[in-house]
C-alpha cells in the first residue's frame, strides 16, 4: 500500500519538474496581468475614476464572476471549505486591490 502512494507522489512531482513547461510563477504573473487588463477595461466602461469606485467594481467582478467559478471548480474537485475560502479570498483581495489601483490612476 505504501509503495503505491509513494509511486503516485513521485509521478506527480515528475509532472511539475518537466523543463519544457512554463514555470508556474511566470504563468501566474501572466494571468494576473491579463486579469488586470480586463478589469481596467471594465473599470473604464463603468466610469470609475476613484479608488473607492475601482474597489467596488473589483468586488462586483468577484461576486459575479470569480466567486461562482471558484466555487464550481472546487465543488467538482471535492475540495474542503477551507480551500474554497483561501482560494476565493485570494481572488477577492487581488481584484479589490487591482480595482483600487486602477481606479486611482484612471
Amino acid at each position: 500500500m505504501r509503495t503505491s502512494k509513494r509511486r503516485r507522489r513521485v509521478q506527480a512531482r515528475a509532472q511539475f519538474r518537466n523543463p519544457a513547461k512554463m514555470p508556474s510563477g511566470l504563468a501566474a504573473a501572466i494571468c494576473q496581468l491579463l486579469i488586470a487588463t480586463v478589469l481596467a477595461a471594465v473599470i473604464n466602461w463603468a466610469g470609475a475614476d476613484r479608488v473607492g469606485n475601482g474597489v467596488l467594481v473589483g468586488a462586483l467582478v468577484w461576486i459575479g464572476f470569480a466567486a461562482p467559478i471558484v466555487g464550481i471548480t472546487l465543488m467538482f474537485e471535492l475540495r474542503s471549505i477551507a480551500h474554497h475560502a483561501i482560494t476565493g479570498g485570494h481572488t477577492l483581495i487581488a481584484l479589490v486591490v487591482m480595482g483600487g489601483i486602477i481606479g486611482a490612476i484612471s
